[in-house]
């Protein structure tokens, strides 16, 4: 009979992938790699919060620079009926304080203008002023518009012919604005030298805007 024979494995030579050496120098580029990924997803993540920051900050901190008022005057009118049938223009005038300070807005010198446009010579109209008996309401005061904040005045004037009438409207600029426009001035005249615009002298600037409306006929 055959006797059963057994057979021993001898421990094998092989390295494990922790011993190779080519494994180990994978090991430590891949970590590297990884290192800079996440060190470049910090850098950019800073700048792209630090490029909102500006977006948001910036108009903020040039308004600091800029210590001024700054209006902008919008103006609509509309046809409507009167009460006693008659032909009436309602004008709607929105005031909004875009500047960096509050503004004193004096609207004691008649501010409203309406105008009749009459296209009789030539093509350059002729703006022929309403009678001041037909500007319904009563005139506003003065308002102190703080910055950001918006005013609206609203005005009823009576439109005795249909046509074609311009609305105008304008406030002074308050003193310590006109400090400011003489002082833009100045600078420029001293670049400008023989170019320089002349000084307002007692003349007021003004704020203003304007719009046309069309008045038909009888309703």
């Amino acid at each position: 009979m055959r006797k059963n024979q057994t057979s021993t494995i001898e421990p094998s030579n092989a390295m494990s992938n922790k011993d190779d050496p080519s494994y180990e120098r994978f090991k430590n580029v891949a970590s590297g790699i990884q290192s800079y990924a996440v060190a470049g997803a910090f850098v950019i993540g800073g700048l792209w919060a630090l490029v909102q920051f500006f977006a948001v900050s910036m108009p903020q901190l040039k308004k600091g620079l800029f210590v001024q008022a700054q209006l902008i005057v919008k103006v609509t009118g509309r046809q409507e009926r009167l009460p006693n049938g008659e032909r009436g223009l309602v004008a709607v005038v929105d005031l909004t304080n875009t500047g960096s300070r509050n503004v004193f807005l004096d609207y004691r010198d008649h501010p409203l203008c309406v105008t009749r446009l009459v296209f009789d010579k030539g093509t350059k109209p002729v703006e022929q002023p309403i009678k001041e008996e037909d500007y319904l309401q009563a005139d506003w005061e003065y308002a102190v518009l703080r910055s950001g904040e918006t005013d609206q005045l609203v005005y009823v004037v009576r439109i005795r012919e249909p046509g074609l009438y311009a609305v105008h409207f304008r406030v002074p600029l308050p003193p310590k604005e006109l400090e400011e426009h003489d002082k833009v001035v100045a600078e420029a005249s001293k670049e400008l030298g023989n170019k320089a615009p002349k000084k307002r002298g007692e003349d007021s600037i003004y704020w203003q805007g304007s719009t046309v409306v069309n008045i038909g006929g009888p309703f």
